[in-house]
């Protein structure tokens, strides 16, 4: 059942309102808007309807806004968003840099894969001028699937999936994100609910604007010196694939060591970093789109460098 508030059914100034002598907007006798809270209502009763906001201007009556994305009602499981058996999964493999070079080129396609990422890792913290920034014979994956079976295929009947059988990867529950890129917008911002005491996966993916990358270096480096070395993490890394993506993928201990960090109250050096870079973002994005993105971890396979990532 959809819910709205009281001004949900006011209609923007223009042709579907009314004013008084004075200039003001008044409420139309006959919402017009109703028919479409009815529609909406019949067809996503599964959503909750934000309501719509306005802004009242001295001389210019009321002047809509429209309202903020449609999410999943609050405290909806993954299990009620009808997303069916979908997946992700997130992949580190030694490989040789003639394959690197080819996979960043272009991005793998088989049966049952909605979306891939492939990068090149890259070590947090490194100069910038470095090859520890794009390390050619180490890959990362980050992708989607149509359910767990699609995987499977593909590590087992794809030339580039067996090579990432041979790595590490994580098969990954998908639970909420925060801003947008368009080759994922199909996730709703949020799917389900988590303890604050499990462990969390995280994937940033950014499509960087490259004039903006000296800024970025500047405000980025000490957050990723932060993350890789914060005792919440047991691994962080990031990767990049030129000329403008870069991700980073960090496995927390638990969700509230990750909130902690994102908000400056960890108890380490110099935990206001985040918060900073964050002010700096929002102050001028540094990217075209970026996201946010947080996954339960459902398995591990493999290892890397010698040893299981997950807590």
């Amino acid at each position: 059942m959809l819910s709205f508030s009281r001004s949900a059914l006011l209609l923007p100034t223009g042709r579907h309102s009314t004013r008084t002598d004075d200039g003001k907007a008044q409420r139309p006798a006959v919402p017009l808007s109703a028919l479409w809270l009815a529609v909406v209502s019949r067809s996503c009763p599964g959503l909750v309807a934000q309501p719509q906001r306005y802004i009242i201007h001295r001389n210019d009556g009321l002047i809509y806004v429209p309202p903020p994305a449609r999410t999943l009602r609050e405290g909806t499981r993954a299990d009620d968003w009808d997303h069916g058996p979908m997946m992700h999964s997130f992949h580190l493999a030694l490989l040789p840099p003639v394959l690197t070079l080819r996979t960043l080129r272009r991005r793998p396609q088989a049966a049952g894969l909605r979306h891939a990422e492939c990068l090149a890792l890259m070590r947090l913290g490194s100069p910038a001028l470095s090859v520890e920034r794009m390390q050619l014979r180490r890959l990362a994956m980050f992708a989607e699937w149509d359910d767990e079976s699609a995987l499977e295929r593909f590590l087992a009947d794809d030339y580039l999936g067996r090579q990432l059988d041979g790595g590490w990867h994580v098969r990954l529950q998908y639970l909420r994100r925060y801003g947008e890129v368009a080759a994922l917008a199909g996730l709703p911002v949020q799917a389900g609910r988590w303890d604050p005491e499990e462990p969390i996966v995280a994937v940033t993916l950014a499509r960087l604007k490259v004039l903006e990358l000296p800024r970025f270096l500047k405000w980025g480096r000490p957050v990723e010196r932060l993350v890789a070395s914060h005792p919440g993490t047991t691994f962080a890394t990031a990767a990049v694939r030129p000329p403008h993506t870069f991700s980073t993928f960090t496995i927390w201990r638990s969700v509230r060591e990750m909130t902690d960090m994102v908000h400056g109250r960890s108890a380490v050096p110099q935990a206001h970093t985040h918060t900073v870079a964050m002010a700096e973002q929002h102050r001028r994005d540094f990217h075209h789109e970026s996201a946010f993105m947080r996954f339960r971890p459902l398995s591990e396979h493999g290892t890397w460098e010698g040893r299981t990532l997950l807590p």
